[in-house]
């Protein structure tokens, strides 16, 4: 799934990392379940906590690789920081995410973030163009 995104983009990174969660969390919950199985109840509190743990990984992960947690993180991101690099990864994100569902508020989250960065001193009007386009294109409305 990650094999047509450039490496280098924080994107990259993100997704990389929301996976890592998302497979620690699973191996956690199968070791938890082989260690039950191979022990007993003798360590059934010990090994409750280490599937809670395990449980919080994947909910983690899995949470954070959702495309509209994706977009509204790089949204914020942007509104934050309004450089010329976060606007370029908040377009790959948009790009890259296809098209998202997105409630009311986190539509606001995407345009304040556009505002912010037309805003910033750096900013580039063809880049900022270019995220109006891509946020026509990618982000449908969601009532609920």
């Amino acid at each position: 799934m990650l094999k047509n995104i450039d490496k280098n983009t924080y994107y990259y990174k993100y997704r990389r990392q929301a996976y890592i969660f998302e497979g620690i969390g699973i191996s956690g919950i199968a070791a938890a379940v082989l260690i039950n199985e191979l022990t007993g109840n003798r360590y059934k509190s010990v090994i409750l906590i280490f599937a809670a743990v395990a449980m919080l990984f994947l909910v983690i992960g899995g949470a954070s690789s959702r495309p509209h947690v994706l977009v509204k993180s790089f949204a914020t991101l942007l509104a934050n920081e309004p450089t010329a690099q976060n606007a370029r990864e908040f377009l790959y994100a948009l790009e890259h995410s296809g098209t998202v569902h997105l409630v009311k508020s986190s539509r606001n989250i995407v345009n304040m973030a556009i505002l912010s960065y037309e805003r910033a001193s750096e900013h580039d009007e063809e880049t900022a163009e270019k995220l109006r386009e891509a946020v026509k294109k990618h982000v449908k409305n969601k009532i609920i």
